[in-house]
This record gives C-alpha cells, structure tokens and sequence, in this order.
C-alpha cells in the first residue's frame, strides 16, 4: 500500500505505481510495478526503503514502446513506424 500511495525519495514523494502481485514462491514474490515516472534506480530504492531487496528487474515497455520479444541485450531500431 506504501508503495501505491508513494515513498518519499530525496525528499519528495515518487508518484503513485501500480503493484501487482504476481506469484509468491518461498521467500520471493514477483510483483508488476507501473510507474508514471522513473527516477535513478526507484524499483531498488524503493524496495530497499521498504525492507526488500531486488534480486532481478525486467522492463516490458517504455512509454508507448513494448520491448515485445526482445531478450536482454537485444535493441531495434525505433522509427514513426514503430509508434
């Protein structure tokens, strides 16, 4: 619920996410975290702030780009087409 509402970060509050809870496995739990902004490593800082530690981050999309089936490391080339 903190993490919904916003923490506060460097002495303003990060805007309201989306948490999702997404599985629970013995002692891990995968969330889905939307966010409206994204400060300098505000997934790691957040959940450290609230007790828990990051152990990997996937990103899914950015703004109105989905990354889709790209795997880790992967890039394409983003044009108007791609909008």
């Amino acid at each position: 619920d903190l993490w919904r509402s916003g923490v506060n970060l460097d002495g303003r509050n990060t805007f309201p996410c989306v948490v999702k809870l997404i599985s629970i496995k013995y002692k891990q739990t995968v969330l889905k975290v939307i966010m409206k902004e994204g400060r300098n490593r505000q997934i790691r800082r957040v959940a450290d702030h609230l007790g828990f530690r990051v152990l990997d981050l996937k990103r899914v999309s950015f703004g109105n780009f989905s990354l889709g089936n790209l795997k880790e490391g992967e890039w394409r080339d983003i044009n108007r087409v791609s909008i």
